[in-house]
C-alpha cells in the first residue's frame, strides 16, 4: 500500500457496500461510505478530503464529485464488463480519464494501488512508472500459467527487465528450518543465508507476504525483492536480488502489494481449474456422496451409509480393504461399522478407543496417516499389529468442529510406501462429503430422537387414562415389525410401521369412557390428533384404517380389501391378535385358529398366514429399554 489512503466508497447496495469496506479497511485505508452522489456531495462540502473516489455511478455523476474533489484519484466502478473493460491496464485511461473496474473487492483494492500510484507521478521520475508496468506485465501473465516453474521465470524476467536482476533464490519451506529445502543461483553463501534468514523471521510471526527488504551481507547493502509463489501444501518462496530498486518506501511496499495481488490471483487460478479437473475425473464419486446425504432416511442408517462409503472409495481409488469405525456414544470406544476385503472378524475384538493407542493418535492427527509412522508404545503394538494382519496400512479421521465422527483405515492397492498426490486430492475431498453426510445422519437421528420420544409421551399418556391398554402399544410394534421384516419391507416403511403401530390408539385420549364410542371414534380421532404433527400420510394412515375389514364391514369408513393400506392390514392382525391373549384370556394357539377362521372376512388372509408364520409362536414380551424401539427397526 502506498500509505494510509482516505477512501470515499459510493455505493447503493448494502450488502457490497459492507464487503468492500471491510476489504478495503483490512486494508490499512480509511473508508467513508455514502448511499449515492447526493450524499457523498454532501460529505464532500462538509470537508472531507479524500485521496480516492470509489464509486459505482454514470460516469457524469463521478466527473460531478471529480469537480468537489479534484485533487483526489477517482475509480469508477463497472458491475457488468463493458467493450472498455476488456481493454488491459495499459489501454486504462490516462490521468484525466476516469479508470474503471470490476465489482470484486480484491480487483478494487488492487485498482486504488494503481490509481494511488498513477496519481503520484506527478511531479516524480519514472520509477512509479516502471512499477506499475511491472505490476501490469505480471496480473496480465501469470493467472495464464499453472505451474510453480513457469511462475519463477515470469516474475524473474519481469523484475529483470525493469529492474535488473542479480541472482535468484528459491527455497520450499517445511515444518522446521532443517526440513527447508534451498535452491540459488548467482549469490554468495552469506546473502543466502541472510535471505533464509529474513524469510524465516517473517514466517514465523506469519508475515510473509511479499517483501522488498534492504538487506546486509558480505559488506554491502543488497535490495532483495520476496514472494511466496506457491502456496497450500508447497510453501515455495522466491527472492531476487535487484540491481535497482525504488527508493521511496511507499513506491516499494505499493510495488509488492500489487505483486502479491497478481500472485494470488494466479493461485487461485489455479486452484479453480485443478478443483473442475478433480470433480470431473471424479464426477460420479461425488455425486454418489452428495446423493447419499440427501437420501439418508432411504439408507437406513450408519451401518449402511458405511457400506457406501467404503463402496466409492474402492471405485474411486480402487482401494481394495478398508474399515469404518465410529465413536460409541459418550464412551470414547470406537465400534467397527462396516469393512470390506477381510473377514469382518478380523477387526470385531481390537478395542480401539478414542483415548488412545492408534485410534487417538490417528483421530488426533486430523489428517493422512501412515499407520508404520504411528508410535508402537502400549496397546498401539498390539492394535497396529491386527490392523497389519488385515492389509490396513493407512487412515484419515472423519470429524466437524473438533468432534469425532468416525475413522477410516484402509489398505493402499499394491505401494505401502506412499500415496499419490492426485489420489490423496480425491481421498480429501471424498472425506468432506462424507463428513457432510455423517453430520446429515447425526442430525437425522437426533430429530428422530426426539421424534420417538415425544410418541412414546404419547403413548404412556394414553396407557395412564386406560391402564387395561398398559404394554398393549408396545407388543403390537413388536409383533408388526417382526412380520414387517418378514415382508420385506425398507428401512422407511419400517419405520413407518412401527410408529403407527404406537400410535393406533392415541385416538382414545381425544375421546370420553364409554367403551363402544372410543372403539368406533378413536382411529379418526387419532388421525386428526398426528395431523397436526406431521409424521407422514402411512403412519395417519395405519392409525386411521386399522379397525377397517377386508370384507368392508369395519369402521370408520367401510374400506375393503386392497382399499385399506396393506401396513393398516398388518397393524389390524396385530392389534386383534394382542387384544385376544391379553383381554380376552386366549392361549396363543386359540387365538391364531380364531384369526385364521376370520381371514378373508375380517383380516387380509396373506397378513394373517404371514403373522401366524413369524409371530404366532414366538409371544413378544415388553422391555424396560428405552430405546428398545430404536432398536427393533434398526434406527442405530
Amino acid at each position: 500500500m502506498t500509505r494510509v489512503a482516505r477512501v470515499l466508497l459510493v455505493e447503493r447496495e448494502d450488502a457490497f457496500r459492507t464487503a468492500l469496506r471491510t476489504r478495503l479497511e483490512q486494508a490499512g485505508h480509511e473508508v467513508a461510505c455514502a448511499r449515492d452522489p447526493e450524499e457523498a456531495r454532501g460529505l464532500l462540502s462538509e470537508g472531507l478530503v479524500p485521496d480516492v473516489v470509489v464509486a459505482e455511478v454514470p460516469g457524469d455523476g463521478l466527473q460531478a464529485m471529480r469537480e468537489l474533489a479534484p485533487l483526489a484519484a477517482h475509480l469508477r466502478i463497472v458491475r457488468e464488463r463493458e467493450p472498455s473493460l476488456s481493454k488491459t491496464l495499459e489501454e486504462a485511461p490516462a490521468e484525466g480519464g476516469l479508470a474503471e473496474c470490476s465489482a470484486d473487492p480484491g480487483e478494487v483494492l488492487r485498482r486504488i494501488e494503481e490509481v494511488l500510484l498513477d496519481h503520484s507521478r506527478i511531479g516524480a521520475d519514472d520509477t512509479a512508472e516502471q512499477c506499475l508496468d511491472l505490476a501490469r506485465r505480471l496480473s496480465n501473465s501469470l493467472p495464464n500459467v499453472a505451474a510453480t516453474e513457469q511462475r519463477i521465470e515470469l516474475i524473474t524476467e519481469a523484475f529483470d527487465t525493469f529492474f535488473g536482476v542479480e541472482g535468484s533464490y528459491v527455497v520450499r519451506r517445511g515444518e522446521s528450518p532443517d526440513s527447508w529445502i534451498e535452491a540459488s543461483r548467482g549469490l554468495g553463501s552469506e546473502l543466502v543465508a541472510r535471505i533464509g534468514e529474513e524469510i524465516l523471521r517473517r514466517s514465523a510471526h506469519r508475515d510473509i507476504r511479499p517483501f522488498l527488504a534492504r538487506l546486509d551481507a558480505a559488506g554491502a547493502t543488497h535490495d532483495v525483492a520476496c514472494a511466496a509463489v506457491s502456496v497450500g501444501e508447497e510453501e515455495i518462496d522466491l527472492a531476487l536480488v535487484l540491481r535497482s530498486a525504488p527508493s521511496d518506501p511507499a513506491l516499494r511496499e505499493s510495488l509488492m502489494n500489487l505483486v502479491g495481488a497478481a500472485l494470488r490471483a494466479a493461485i487461485r487460478v489455479s486452484e479453480l481449474e485443478r478443483a473442475r479437473s478433480l470433480v470431473e475425473a471424479h464426477q460420479e464419486s461425488f455425486r454418489s456422496l452428495l446423493q447419499m446425504s440427501r437420501e439418508l432416511s432411504e439408507v437406513g442408517g450408519q451401518r449402511a451409509l458405511a457400506e457406501r462409503i467404503l463402496a466409492v472409495l474402492h471405485r474411486e481409488l480402487g482401494i481394495p480393504r478398508a474399515a469404518l469405525f465410529a465413536p460409541r456414544e459418550n464412551q470414547g470406544m470406537l465400534d467397527l461399522v462396516a469393512s470390506t476385503g477381510f473377514p469382518r472378524v478380523a477387526l470385531e475384538r481390537i478395542g480401539l478407543s478414542g483415548f488412545h493407542g492408534v485410534g487417538h493418535d490417528c483421530l488426533v492427527a486430523n489428517e493422512l496417516v501412515r499407520l508404520s509412522d504411528v508410535d508402537t508404545e502400549g496397546v498401539a503394538a498390539r492394535e497396529l499389529s491386527i490392523l497389519f494382519k488385515a492389509g490396513l496400512k493407512w487412515s484419515i479421521a472423519l470429524s466437524h468442529d473438533g468432534r469425532a465422527l468416525g475413522l477410516l483405515f484402509f489398505g493402499s492397492r499394491e505401494d505401502h510406501s506412499g500415496f499419490p498426490e492426485g489420489d490423496r486430492q480425491v481421498l480429501y475431498a471424498l472425506r468432506e462429503a462424507t463428513v457432510v453426510a455423517l453430520r446429515n445422519l447425526q442430525r437425522m437421528e437426533e430429530l428422530r430422537s426426539l421424534a420417538l420420544r415425544s410418541l412414546r409421551g404419547l403413548v404412556a399418556a394414553t396407557e395412564l387414562r386406560y391402564p387395561v391398554d398398559r404394554g398393549h402399544a408396545e407388543r403390537v410394534t413388536r409383533d408388526a415389525v417382526v412380520a414387517g421384516r418378514a415382508l420385506g419391507l425398507s428401512a422407511v416403511e419400517l419405520r413407518d410401521l412401527a410408529y403407527g403401530a404406537m400410535l393406533h390408539d392415541v385416538g382414545k385420549l381425544a375421546l370420553g369412557d364409554e367403551e363402544g364410542s372410543r372403539q368406533r371414534l378413536h382411529p379418526v380421532a387419532g388421525s386428526r390428533i398426528l395431523a397436526g404433527a406431521n409424521p407422514g400420510a402411512v403412519v395417519v394412515q395405519i392409525v386411521e384404517q386399522h379397525h377397517e375389514r377386508v370384507d368392508g364391514l369395519g369402521h370408520p369408513y367401510g374400506l375393503r380389501g386392497d382399499g385399506i393400506h396393506r401396513l393398516a392390514r398388518l397393524v389390524s392382525v396385530a392389534d386383534a391378535f394382542d387384544h385376544m391373549i391379553h383381554r380376552q384370556g386366549l392361549e396363543r394357539d386359540q387365538a391364531l385358529e380364531r384369526l385364521e377362521r376370520g381371514a378373508g372376512l375380517v383380516w387380509d388372509p396373506g397378513m394373517v398366514a404371514l403373522f401366524s408364520a413369524e409371530v404366532g409362536r414366538n409371544p413378544s414380551e415388553s422391555s424396560s429399554d428405552e430405546n428398545w424401539l430404536e432398536e427393533l427397526i434398526g434406527a442405530y
